[in-house]
């Protein structure tokens, strides 16, 4: 009986700790503004130096904003039109965490597929009427994860919102707001198995098509995918009737990661506009530094 007894207090305790970490994996851990961030000792000095570091209140979590990359753990081409936030986890927990990020360090905007350097994934979209932008991360664990913000974008959305703020003054009433990534209709995305054996699939003539030119697994950086022009891309939409043909080269199709819609919205071409500019800068400089180190 009291073998029985054990047995069963040892299944009890074992279903507690899996539903213990279940919840952690599933549910917002909510900092919002629970951290030194918020503080205005910690923004005079991002405003001063370009950089700060902060801490949650009560979470094991290090907070750093930077406008450059030489005050986080990444190493990108270019620091650009780039503001990074780096989280040093050190607790052993797969959670999501949300905390909220004051306007001082950039202007609020929506980002629904963030860039981060590290095992994770995140999103972020302006909360509190514009005073914050709320960060969401799912970590995997104990980790440093660098996300990169766009500081252009954040312009954008700035003056996006003075000329709103103008146009309600100016006429008296609130002039209706565009919706941001999530205008229209959702993206349709097609998984990397479906140009397995052919390198083509097919999608609606008028359906705007954009595909994943990021150098990582861990990076997104949608942009418009070309016509074919026989130029050799690696990857190209081709109209024939009805239909709009996504091709692929055989060393793509088994990574390629694609997505598309009919409907698209002012940011989700503004977004991809500036990731094209991006990667055009970043192939210049590498261009450039292959070129220097063959004269050296």
């Amino acid at each position: 009986m009291k073998r029985t007894l054990i047995l069963a207090g040892i299944i009890v305790f074992a279903l507690v700790v899996v539903v213990g970490l279940s919840a952690a994996d599933s549910e917002i851990y909510a900092v919002d503004d629970s951290h030194t961030l918020d503080d205005d000792r910690q923004i005079e000095e991002f405003e001063t130096d370009g950089h700060t570091t902060g801490e949650a209140d009560d979470l094991d979590l290090e907070m750093t904003i930077s406008e450059d990359s030489e005050h986080v753990s990444t190493d990108p081409m270019t620091d650009i039109g780039t503001t990074y936030i780096e989280l040093d986890y050190q607790e052993d927990i797969d959670r999501t965490i949300r905390f909220y990020v004051p306007q001082e360090y950039f202007h609020p905007y929506e980002d629904q597929s963030l860039s981060v350097d590290g095992d994770a994934t995140a999103e972020m979209e302006p909360v509190e009427g514009g005073e914050y932008t709320a960060v969401t991360v799912h970590t995997e664990g104990e980790g440093t994860y660098v996300l990169e913000t766009s500081s252009v974008e954040s312009s954008l959305w700035d003056h996006r919102n003075s000329a709103y703020d103008w146009m309600d003054d100016a006429t008296g009433y609130e002039v209706p707001r565009f919706a941001g990534s999530g205008d229209g209709e959702e993206w349709e995305y097609v998984e990397s198995r479906e140009f397995a054996g052919d390198d083509t699939v097919s999608v609606d003539v008028n359906a705007t098509v954009q595909h994943d030119a990021g150098e990582s697994n861990n990076e997104t950086s949608w942009v418009h995918t070309p016509e074919c022009s026989g130029s050799g891309e690696a990857m190209c939409t081709l109209e024939q009737g009805d239909e709009q043909l996504i091709m692929t080269d055989n060393h793509t199709n088994e990574t390629a990661q694609v997505r598309y819609k009919t409907d698209t919205s002012l940011t989700d071409n503004l977004r991809a506009g500036l990731n094209e500019v991006r990667s055009d800068i970043d192939a210049w400089i590498s261009n450039v530094q292959n070129a220097l180190s063959e004269v050296v």
